[in-house]
């Protein structure tokens, strides 16, 4: 068992997040690692999944983590379709490497299924007409590479269903879940479809054990040390299956304890401690912060407000520093460029502050434009 301070848990998880310089760690048994020539599609296979509703600051999420990548080359591995969006668990979106996305839904995407007899009810859905409304989708998508949502909806009502309220969103996200279709990049800000097999055929075949094991190293190696709780909360597994997930993993994950919590990461995390201070801009809905079930660690509980307005689970951009956060920002975009704005809890130290200039310089050089005073 590894004994670690909190304050060394907080460093490490920053590399582990591919958020500061460390070393590579082992893949086993994926193939992903966190070196410096990482792509979209390697981060996305090192995490398993991100999180990605809010679309500009998903391709953020991989811009803070590829130094040197432009917002360009993130949606080009959109486009390419190296990457793909779907609701790949907890019945969120999220931005997976193409070949993970079947199994991922297997595992944890199925889930969300279990919970939807309410909602089905509310929306005056039943089985039959899900059923028909995937059978429409698919019949519209033969053929074609992309769809856009409107076309998407006119499908359903050639087929006689009403798409009328959230009937509509609800069943492209069902024919999603089920593993029929993706999410495709934007067609002039608007969201497409795709057939999952026509999309991305290739896809790694991993199932019960292989599969929990292969989601709990995924989870650990780029989330941890965390909680099996933790874990549990990410995918929305039982705690069973996440038990079992672990045990499955057996020597990838190591057993740490940080002042008394039982925690696990992948063994070579655990050398990774960045010299600060390492400074970050982390989009909204960051695995950072998103990622765990408890976040006083690195947000001060009076600043939880600040972070997750009303904890109505909208997660604001935030300012990291050494594994804290230290406050919140926000953009506006322009024709002329983008003006950043940054809110601290506290005054920062001079060099913190001169770092957070240089992430706000690079985070203008990722969108291309200029930055604005």
């Amino acid at each position: 068992m590894t004994r670690l301070q909190r304050a060394d848990v907080q460093r490490i998880r920053m590399a582990s997040q591919m958020l500061a310089p460390a070393p590579a760690p082992a893949p086993a048994p994926a193939t992903a690692t966190a070196t410096a020539d990482a792509t979209p599609q390697t981060v996305a296979a090192w995490f398993g999944a991100l999180q990605a509703q809010d679309l500009p600051a998903a391709l953020w999420a991989f811009g803070v983590r590829l130094p040197g990548v432009d917002r360009s080359a993130v949606e080009a591995a959109v486009s390419d379709g190296s990457v793909l969006r779907t609701w790949a668990m907890r019945g969120t979106l999220h931005f997976v490497a193409a070949e993970d996305a079947r199994w991922l839904l297997a595992t944890a995407g199925v889930r969300a299924l279990n919970t939807d007899s309410q909602r089905w009810r509310t929306l005056g859905l039943d089985q039959a007409t899900a059923d028909a409304a995937v059978d429409a989708f698919r019949s519209a998508l033969d053929g074609t590479r992309l769809l856009t949502r409107s076309a998407m909806l006119a499908a359903l009502q050639g087929a006689g269903i009403s798409p009328e309220g959230q009937r509509g969103y609800h069943l492209l996200w069902y024919a999603a879940q089920v593993g029929v279709t993706c999410v495709g990049p934007n067609q002039d800000q608007e969201q497409t479809y795709a057939l999952l097999e026509q999309w991305a055929p290739h896809q790694r075949d991993l199932r019960g054990e292989h599969a929990l094991a292969e989601l709990a190293v995924r989870y650990f190696r780029s989330h941890g040390p965390a909680t099996q709780q933790d874990f549990q909360r990410w995918t929305g597994l039982t705690a069973a299956a996440s038990r079992t997930g672990i045990a499955a993993a057996g020597g990838a994950l190591t057993a740490c304890d940080v002042a008394g919590t039982a925690m696990l990461a992948a063994p070579a995390t655990l050398d990774a401690l960045p010299e600060g201070p390492v400074v970050r801009l982390l989009p909204a809905f960051d695995e950072f912060v998103i990622g765990y079930k408890d976040r006083s660690p690195f947000i001060p509980p009076e600043r939880m407000d600040a972070v997750v307005p009303g904890n109505s689970g909208v997660f604001r951009p935030s300012v990291l520093v050494d594994g804290s956060i230290i406050g919140t920002w926000s953009r506006a975009t322009t024709k002329r460029g983008v003006r950043v704005r940054v809110d601290y809890f506290e005054r920062p130290t001079s060099g913190v502050a001169a770092a957070v200039d240089a992430e706000v310089q690079r985070y203008a050089a990722y969108l291309e434009v200029p930055l604005l005073p």
